[in-house]
C-alpha cells in the first residue's frame, strides 16, 4: 500500500515538473502533535512516530526520525520504498545537507520561528530569480500552468504581474474564481491606469494575486512585520503601491485554501488576533500619508479594505456587542485623525455595521445581504450620513 502511494506520488511529481517532495510531520503551525487532516507524513510512509520528515524523488525516498524512533521506524518502514535516515548518526546527512545536493530543486532556510511576515523578509532577501512570488504552506498552484507562466515571466520586466486565484472552500468543496477584467491582458498599465479603472483591477491586487520582479521588490527595501498575522496586506500594499509598470495576465495560478476554522483568516481567529490587525492597520496608516498621487489613493484604497475587515469582525463577531462598538469606535476615531481619506471610505460602512451590530444580526446574515440592492441603495442613500 504505502509503495503505491508513492508510485502515485512520483507520477503526479513528474506530471507538474517537481523534482522533490518534502513532507512534514507538523501543520502549518508547526505543531508537533496535529489532528488526523494533517497526517500526510503517516499516510505516505506508514511511520506513525511523532517527529519525523519524509522526502520522495523519482530515484530514493528517505524518512529522517531521530533516536526516540529508530526501532520503530525500521518496523514501520520494512517492506516499503522508504529507507531510515537516522539524524545525528555519523554518516547520515541532515536534511539540510541532503537537499543542498539539488540546489536546482530546492533551497532549505533554517531560521527563528518570526511569523510569515518573517519568512518572507528572509526569503526574498535570499530570492535570485528574476521574479518573486510567496505561496503559503496550506495554499498550492495551479502547476500545469506554470510553464505558460514562466514564459510570460521571460518576456516582460513588469514590476508587478497580477494573476487570478481561485479559493477553495474545504468545508464544502466551494470554488471561487478571483480575477480582474482589464481592458486588455498582457498589456503594461502604469498604477495611474489601474487606480483610474480601479474595479477592473481590485481582485487581482491581493496576496494571492501578485508577483513582483524580484529586483523592483529587493529595490524598494519593504521590510514585512514580523511575530503578527494579517501582513500579508503590507505585502499587497507598499512595494505594489510603487509598481511603475503593472501586467495582468488571464492565467490561473494560486489556489487559496479556506473553510478551515484554525486559519488565521477564520472568524474566530481574526476576532481573537484583532489586535495583530489594529497593529497592521496603524502601520499602513504611517506608511500611507508619505505617499502622493496614484500611489497615496492605492495604499488609502488598501488600507480601507483591511480596515472594513477590522471592523466587520468587531461589530458582527465579538459576542460583547457593546465592546465590539467600543473598539469599532476608537478606531474610526483613529482614522478620522490620522487617515482621514480612509475614514471618509469607510464611513458609511461603519454605519450599517454599528446598525446591524445593535440589531444582533452577525456575519451570517451580513454575508446573506451583503451583495444586495437594499444594502448598496442604502450605503449609496445621502441621507444615511
Amino acid at each position: 500500500m504505502i509503495n503505491q502511494r508513492i508510485t502515485k506520488l512520483r507520477q503526479l511529481m513528474k506530471e507538474r515538473g517537481i523534482d522533490l517532495y518534502i513532507i512534514p510531520t507538523s501543520d502549518f503551525h508547526q505543531s508537533e502533535y496535529v489532528g488526523s487532516y494533517f497526517e500526510a507524513r503517516h499516510y505516505m510512509s506508514g511511520f506513525s512516530g511523532s517527529a519525523g520528515t519524509l522526502i520522495v524523488r523519482q530515484e530514493e525516498a528517505y524518512l529522517w526520525t531521530d533516536g526516540r524512533y529508530f526501532i520503530q521506524a525500521e518496523k514501520e518502514l520494512a517492506g516499503s520504498c522508504i529507507q531510515l535516515m537516522k539524524m545525528r548518526t555519523p554518516g547520515v546527512p541532515t536534511i539540510k545537507e541532503y537537499i543542498e545536493k539539488y540546489p536546482a530543486s530546492i533551497s532549505l532556510i533554517n531560521k527563528e520561528n518570526g511569523g510569515h511576515g518573517s519568512g518572507i523578509n528572509v526569503g526574498s532577501e535570499k530570492a535570485v530569480g528574476k521574479y518573486l512570488k510567496v505561496l503559503d504552506a496550506d495554499d498550492w498552484f495551479l502547476t500545469e500552468n506554470i510553464p505558460q507562466f514562466i514564459k510570460a515571466l521571460e518576456n516582460t520586466d513588469a514590476d508587478v504581474v497580477l494573476t487570478p486565484h481561485h479559493t477553495i472552500n474545504i468545508s464544502n468543496g466551494e470554488v471561487k474564481s478571483w480575477r480582474c477584467f482589464p481592458p486588455q491582458f498582457d498589456r503594461i498599465y502604469t498604477m495611474d491606469e489601474v487606480m483610474s479603472q480601479w474595479k477592473n483591477f481590485d481582485r487581482s491586487l491581493t496576496f494571492h494575486g501578485i508577483t513582483y520582479r524580484t529586483d523592483f521588490y529587493k529595490t524598494e527595501g519593504i521590510k514585512l512585520s514580523e511575530k503578527v498575522f494579517y501582513e500579508d496586506h503590507e505585502y499587497a500594499t507598499f512595494p505594489c503601491s510603487k509598481a511603475k509598470s503593472i501586467l495582468p495576465l488571464d492565467l490561473f495560478i494560486y489556489e487559496y485554501r479556506i473553510g478551515d476554522v484554525t486559519q488565521s483568516v477564520s472568524a474566530e481567529n481574526q476576532l481573537k488576533r484583532i489586535g495583530h490587525t489594529e497593529t497592521v492597520l496603524k502601520r499602513m496608516t504611517a506608511e500611507g500619508k508619505s505617499f502622493s498621487g496614484a500611489a497615496a489613493l492605492y495604499c488609502a484604497k488598501k488600507t480601507h479594505l483591511l480596515l472594513l475587515s477590522f471592523l466587520v469582525t468587531s461589530l458582527l463577531c465579538d459576542k460583547n456587542r457593546k465592546a465590539g462598538r467600543k473598539r469599532a469606535d476608537e478606531m474610526m476615531d483613529f482614522m478620522n485623525k490620522e487617515y482621514h481619506e480612509v475614514y471618509e471610505m469607510s464611513r458609511k460602512h461603519c454605519k450599517i455595521l454599528k446598525t446591524l451590530n445593535r440589531l444582533h444580526i452577525g456575519l451570517t446574515g451580513y454575508n446573506k445581504i451583503l451583495n444586495s440592492k437594499l444594502y448598496n441603495k442604502v450605503r449609496h442613500n445621502k441621507s444615511f450620513d
